[in-house]
């Protein structure tokens, strides 16, 4: 699977970004150097795991950030 998502009851495997913050964090966090790309994170060997309980409002549920953490 490419992550998890669970929200509003309904368990996915797509955390797909609606607002590409978690894009750019991922990025900042694991971007590899080098590779003439001009980018560079502070981790090039970090394994990142999608991970999504919010929805497109912004609105999670307590039940949805515990089941991403159980998950992880």
């Amino acid at each position: 699977t490419h992550g998890f998502r669970p929200i509003n009851g309904v368990t996915g495997c797509d955390p797909a970004d609606d607002h590409n913050h978690g894009t750019h964090i991922a990025g900042t966090i694991g971007a590899r150097g080098n590779n003439g790309q001009g980018v560079v994170g502070v981790n090039w060997q970090v394994k990142l795991m999608g991970l999504k309980f919010l929805n497109t409002n912004g609105i999670g549920t307590t039940s949805d950030a515990i089941a991403v953490l159980d998950y992880a």
